[in-house]
């Protein structure tokens, strides 16, 4: 009859702890090892095998030997590494540089030299890896190891202390003095060791209190002509073109002497420094010289070119002291001296051409009494506007001087500027008998025979 051989069945209860699931991996493997192999001799937790493999005396549990000790000074006991399959002889068991016991006080695998658990792994994303954090004895798995808000990698990298939230090393901190705190340098990522990130001229904090960007170089911030330096050093403002807000870009007064911070007299939008006639603000707008009342120098002043469109920086064409726009027989220069307009060949517009009443010695501005088209100041009978026609003097009464006046010569067709033949004195046109200047003295009409005695008419235009 065949035996049966019963072999009792041991069930072991392990007790669960609390450790990473590594560790707690390796722990249950040990304990069921031991239950199972019953190989610690010297009951100091530490199994035989594992001793003898790792030099360890598996008889003793005192010292280096026994489950506290500490044969590599890693930090970590016998004991410890043990559980996580390091190695008790070799403080850095993966040789990725970091410590065992350092790696597992912050959780991470000190067998393993990848990922995370490596060298460059970073587990907190701070941007420092975990062998920076250990030269920096920050914690690789909290990003801002001295709760001051600053990132770790950031505060490495700006020199700051990773593991010291106060004075200029904390949040509130400005080590660069450029009025932004090191949390708001951290916000906008600029450097809190340069106060000028941007190097346009402009402290960040300054840049930052304007709303303008202080990683943007913008060496004229305000597009005045000015840069940023330059403002600061003249106490204007580099965000704004018109510092003093007279209409004259701060460059502009700067470039002509003018105070960029005065709006009052001659640095004001209505100064006239040069008594041109042109205000400071026309100045800047045609770019002509405030303190040179002729910028080109064609002997026409700049307010009375740009009255008369014409370019008080140019000196050729019609812009010149020789040029007559108008084509009126005035050059510029003479218009000017006259006041006349050298756009237009009448100024006053009374009919009669500025040059002609020049000379002929009558006001080419002023249209009325008689200076004007009805004027008649020689009393000849032909208004200023009938002389100009026939081309005689509107002062004398006589042209030319054959004892008959203008006016009555014109009114019958006489030529007022012939004394010879049928329109001299002597002459006879209507042949009766009576010359023309008998004709005249007894007022009959000489180019009709007749003894009729002529009225004075009113004045006429002919």
């Amino acid at each position: 009859m065949q035996r049966i051989k019963i072999v009792p069945l041991i069930i072991i209860f392990l007790q669960f702890y609390a450790v990473n699931p590594i560790a707690a991996r390796n722990r249950t493997l040990l304990q069921l090892n031991i239950a199972n192999e019953q190989l610690d001799s010297d009951s100091d937790s530490l199994i035989n095998t594992w001793e003898i493999q790792h030099q360890l005396n598996p008889y003793s549990a005192l010292g280096p030997d026994g489950a506290a000790g500490d044969p590599d000074n890693d930090g970590l006991s016998n004991a410890a590494e043990q559980l996580h399959t390091s190695n008790p002889r070799n403080p850095d068991s993966d040789a990725d540089g970091m410590g065992d016991g350092w790696e597992v006080g912050y959780a991470l695998n000190p067998t393993s030299a990848h990922g995370d658990d490596g060298a460059t792994g970073d587990p907190d994303r701070d941007n420092l890896t975990n062998q920076e954090e250990g030269f920096s004895t920050t914690n690789p798995r909290n990003a801002d190891t001295d709760s001051d808000s600053l990132r770790d990698g950031w505060e490495v990298d700006h020199q700051l202390s990773p593991i010291n939230a106060t004075g200029y090393h904390g949040s509130a901190g400005d080590p660069d003095t450029d009025q932004l705190s090191n949390g708001q340098e951290q916000t906008a990522a600029t450097n809190p060791r340069n106060p000028d990130s941007d190097r346009d001229g402009l402290p960040d904090g300054l840049e930052i209190e304007h709303g303008t960007n202080p990683l943007d170089c913008e060496l004229d911030a305000d597009t005045d002509g000015l840069e940023n330096q330059q403002e600061l050093a003249l106490a204007t403002n580099p965000f704004s073109a018109d510092s003093d807000a007279d209409g004259l870009p701060d460059g502009w007064e700067v470039a002509q002497q003018l105070n960029p911070l005065s709006s009052a007299g001659l640095h004001g939008a209505n100064g006239d420094g040069d008594a041109d006639g042109l205000l400071q603000l026309h100045e800047y707008q045609h770019q002509t010289n405030p303190h040179q009342a002729d910028s080109d120098g064609d002997g026409l002043g700049d307010g009375w070119e740009v009255r008369y469109n014409l370019n008080p920086l140019s000196a050729l064409a019609n812009d010149g002291a020789q040029a007559d726009p108008d084509g009126d027989s005035l050059n510029n220069v003479a218009e000017q001296g006259f006041a006349t307009n050298p756009r237009s060949a009448d100024s006053d517009g009374d009919q009669l051409p500025d040059a002609w009443e020049l000379q002929q010695q009558l006001d080419p501005l002023r249209a009325s009494a008689e200076f004007g088209t009805d004027g008649d100041p020689d009393t000849d009978g032909l208004n200023n506007l009938a002389e100009y026609r026939n081309s005689t003097n509107p002062l004398l009464a006589d042209c030319d001087a054959d004892g008959m006046p203008d006016g009555w010569e014109v009114r019958y067709l006489l030529d007022p500027l012939d004394a010879f033949g049928l329109n001299g004195a002597a002459g006879d046109p209507d042949a009766d008998g009576l010359s023309n200047v008998v004709e005249f003295q007894r007022q009959t009409n000489p180019l009709q025979a007749s003894y009729l005695v002529m009225l004075p008419l009113a004045q006429h235009s002919y």
